[in-house]
């Protein structure tokens, strides 16, 4: 498996403009619902095959009893999205985690047309005053590809 900064030289120039564009779409999204409510569901962002790109959210009816844990709705938004893969062209999943060191913004892409599947974790610390989110450097390790085989 190439190193994360090396899969950039091997990939055709669209699908790293895909990575980095559902990146950028992914992280800003979270930090919004962060500055909101300083948590959110996990939801996906997504590539179309005509290039538009989406959000995905979980469930829209929430379900009668205890709400579900983030685990379980993430879970339910990659198998609904894994039926629909071939629409997409690219699919990054977006979730709030905590490390040893805090909170943090993680975002785990994949792109059917290659490249290598993609973990991205940035640390994130919303301030206690105002309705504004720290986020520092995301750093970036090989993911494990689940919706398309590696071409």
């Amino acid at each position: 498996m190439p190193e994360p900064a090396d899969w950039r030289v091997d990939a055709p120039p669209p699908v790293v403009d895909d990575l980095d564009a559902l990146a950028r779409a992914a992280f800003e999204a979270a930090e919004r619902r962060l500055e909101r409510r300083r948590d959110f569901a996990p939801f996906a962002v997504v590539v179309a095959g005509d290039g538009r790109q989406g959000l995905l959210a979980g469930d829209a009816e929430p379900a009668p009893g205890p709400e579900p844990v983030p685990q379980v709705l993430l879970e339910r938004l990659v198998a609904s999205v894994r039926e629909d893969r071939e629409r997409y062209r690219a699919v990054g999943f977006v979730a709030l985690v905590f490390t040893r060191t805090g909170d943090a913004v993680r975002v785990e892409l994949e792109h059917r047309d290659g490249a290598p599947a993609l973990v991205l974790l940035r640390p994130c610390r919303p301030s206690r005053l105002r309705r504004r989110v720290w986020t520092g450097p995301a750093a970036e390790t090989p993911g494990t590809r689940a919706f398309w085989e590696r071409s």
